[in-house]
């Protein structure tokens, strides 16, 4: 553990286990890196850096793993290993699927998810959002109303606030 420790330039080392100052969500994603994960980041950062993407590493101490997959077969087929995996140190992360189409999920995915569920502190199920297959960027797709529509729902069901 490198804490308190000096490294070789007499500076201090980086803790990898310590959460940043208001840090509250480290966002993990499952089957793709794409906008719906900035999306996610986006929403629970509330413009105050409570959120951030992880790409690998640890989990810092007092940070709530938010997982995001696309409510897909593959995705849900995706999050399965990582869950049965999770570290039992580590808090039980929520998991946050999105939606790819106007329609319900394959029934795969929500036998995988139904499953699965006690392993996750939560599952938020967020509704097909057509900005996301429009917009460039996060806060782009932020400016449709669907789009705010799911940001209260994640929101209220993640942190409990508007």
């Amino acid at each position: 553990m490198t804490v308190g420790m000096m490294g070789q330039t007499g500076q201090e080392a980086v803790d990898p286990y310590r959460a940043p100052a208001g840090l509250q969500y480290a966002v993990l994603a499952v089957d793709s890196y794409g906008l719906g994960v900035l999306l996610v980041e986006e929403i629970l950062a509330e413009r105050e850096g409570k959120a951030k993407i992880l790409n690998g590493g640890t989990v810092p101490m007092g940070v709530q793993p938010v997982l995001v997959a696309q409510y897909t077969a593959y995705g849900t087929a995706s999050l399965e290993p990582m869950i049965q995996q999770w570290p039992a140190h580590v808090p039980r992360p929520w998991a946050v699927l999105l939606a790819d189409v106007p329609g319900p999920p394959p029934v795969a995915a929500r036998y995988r998810i139904r499953a699965l569920s006690a392993r996750f502190a939560g599952v938020v199920h967020m509704r097909y959002m057509p900005a996301l297959r429009e917009a460039v960027t996060a806060q782009e797709a932020m400016k449709d109303k669907k789009t705010l529509a799911e940001a209260v729902r994640l929101r209220r069901a993640i942190g409990g606030t508007k």
